[in-house]
């Protein structure tokens, strides 16, 4: 009962539990994600859905660096995809066809640079936590994938594909 409270008042999507010994159990029937630390009790690792590394090993620590990183990274996947969906609603007629796409690609880089904002604070949590060089790696890819702007000379489809390459590279991450 407390979890559901809890969910309601701070306004939350999902509740995440993460314990290490079995008397938490009531807490995860409640909980939408059930995290048991690697040294946990049997019982616990049994009722979890994800079991990370001991305390000793900063397991909870790389969980929510990991879990922020994912956040951050879907975060910058969707307004990703608000642009793109922006720019591809674009009618192909007419003869103004190639301003009206450039307008709607001008109209769409806010999301593209809160995109870059969400990959910068990705890349500066991972460069400080050394475990994570695969993400690290993939977020790299992914912001070289996209493209400044219009006004740094990118034709249209290389705006385009850099941002298509973006979403295919996050998706890796």
């Amino acid at each position: 009962i407390a979890i559901s409270k809890i969910k309601d008042e701070l306004g939350c999507d999902r509740a995440v539990c993460i314990s290490d010994k079995m008397y938490d159990l009531s807490m995860f029937e409640a909980a939408d994600v059930r995290v048991a630390m690697g040294n946990a009790d049997e019982e616990t690792k049994a009722a979890a859905d994800i079991i990370i590394d001991s305390n000793d090993k900063s397991g909870l620590v790389k969980f929510l660096l990991e879990e922020y990183i994912k956040n951050k990274l879907s975060e910058a996947s969707n307004l990703v995809n608000i642009a793109l969906t922006s720019i591809s609603s674009v009618p192909n007629t007419g003869n103004d066809y190639t301003q009206r796409l450039i307008n709607a690609i001008q109209s769409a880089q806010p999301q593209i640079d809160d995109a870059k904002n969400c990959l910068n604070t990705a890349i500066a949590v991972c460069e400080n936590y050394s475990e994570l060089t695969t993400i690290l790696n993939s977020i790299y890819r992914a912001k070289t994938a996209l493209p400044a702007s219009l006004s740094n000379g990118t034709s249209i489809q290389n705006y385009l594909s850099g941002l298509r390459t973006f979403v295919t590279e996050i998706a890796s991450a």
